[in-house]
């Protein structure tokens, strides 16, 4: 676990810079007074960098090594944020969320990946898990703390910039810290890298559709229903909260009991706790709760997910699988925040709370569809 300290470490840095801009920047577009759906838009642009970015990320790493590929998604993302400093519309702050959620969110892709090539199968739960902690863990940091810096001018922003940098010079200066091999000039995408384990495809979607909901609109969806920007900025982090609380004990669960079940049981609690959360609005310390087990079991899902992709596939078929899988997973956060978004405007809000549950409900019912099709073709 030592040779995983330095990324976690510096998962942990950019998280914080990043958990910073995450109700900043929907506070920000909440002021503009633009509509839910538009927020959702807005909130779509980092996935549409993902889809990109991952399509071209198996040869951009195997030319130039996944430590430069990082650096590089991470500077760009950094470039983009200090313009959104001094962007005051709509339209310029969609252009620059494009370049700053999509080379951020890349860069942690790729230490996910690096991540899963490094972990052995029987650790892999466990070392996905520490990451998901160290990266939460950010969140909460960077969100308890943007309320403390304001949401206008560039001091507002320049705390996440400066840590992004920070994250970049660590793994550009460790030593010992080096590119795994196999970086698949030959291998392409393919279909059957989804075929071979479609229950992490449908959790990675699912959580790809489900991503912008505590990352942007359940602080406006707090807002809406008069629980105030206080308790709008601690929504993120309540998310965060639970991933830190629920992601060690679900992943070393699944390192004993296989992948599946947690995944099943995570997806089922999640669309309960989804349901729930309309009813606990008169009481912010239950509004809370609620959103503290939703992160957590939502954020285990991710996790397994990744996880099974680490079971199946190594080496340069890894760097592929894990592209594949991005693309995934932006496609579901490319969609997720316009539905969402739309969701949000309708049911006095509620509609937001009601796509939540069918995106975990749906997981549910697909993963036991395919495991009674498995089972029945396996007696077979």
């Amino acid at each position: 676990m030592q040779k995983l300290l330095p990324i976690n470490l510096a998962a942990l840095i950019a998280a914080i810079g990043y958990g910073i801009t995450f109700p900043l920047l929907a506070i920000r577009l909440e002021k503009l007074g633009v509509s839910g759906t538009l927020i959702g838009f807005h909130s779509a642009m980092p996935a549409l960098g993902w889809i990109i970015g991952s399509a071209l990320s198996p040869w951009l790493q195997a030319r130039f090594g996944l430590k430069s590929l990082l650096l590089g998604f991470l500077f760009a993302g950094a470039a983009a944020l200090a313009g959104l400093a001094f962007s005051a519309d709509y339209l310029t702050s969609t252009f620059l969320r494009f370049f700053f959620g999509g080379g951020v969110g890349l860069f942690f892709r790729g230490i996910e990946y690096w991540i899963n090539n490094l972990s052995a199968d029987d650790e892999r739960g466990r070392s996905l898990s520490i990451y998901s902690v160290m990266f939460m863990l950010g969140m909460v940091i960077g969100s308890l703390v943007q309320p403390m810096l304001g949401s206008s001018g560039l001091m507002a922003f320049a705390p996440s910039i400066v840590l992004l940098v920070l994250a970049g010079i660590l793994l550009l200066l460790w030593p010992r810290l080096q590119t795994p091999a196999n970086m698949a000039q030959r291998a392409r995408f393919s279909l059957a890298y989804l075929a071979a384990v479609p229950a992490a495809f449908i959790g990675i979607l699912a959580y790809g559709l489900y991503e912008d909901i505590p990352a942007y609109l359940t602080s406006v969806y707090a807002i809406k229903n008069g629980l105030g920007e206080d308790i709008a900025a601690y929504t993120l982090a309540a998310a965060a909260l639970g991933n830190i609380l629920l992601s060690i004990p679900i992943g070393l669960w699944s390192d004993r009991v296989g992948r599946l079940i947690p995944l099943m049981l995570c997806a089922v609690s999640a669309a309960v706790v989804a349901a729930s959360v309309p009813f606990s609005l008169g009481n912010p310390i239950l509004f809370l709760a609620l959103l503290v087990v939703l992160g957590g079991t939502a954020g285990a899902i991710y996790c397994l997910a990744l996880a099974m992709i680490g079971d199946h596939y190594q080496g340069s078929s890894l760097v592929v699988a894990n592209a594949t899988f991005g693309i995934v997973y932006a496609a579901g956060g490319l969609m997720g925040p316009i539905f969402n978004g739309a969701a949000l405007d309708t049911l006095n809000t509620h509609g937001l709370m009601a796509s939540c549950c069918a995106i975990f409900a749906t997981l549910a019912l697909s993963v036991t569809v395919l495991e009674l099709m498995s089972r029945r073709t396996h007696d077979a």
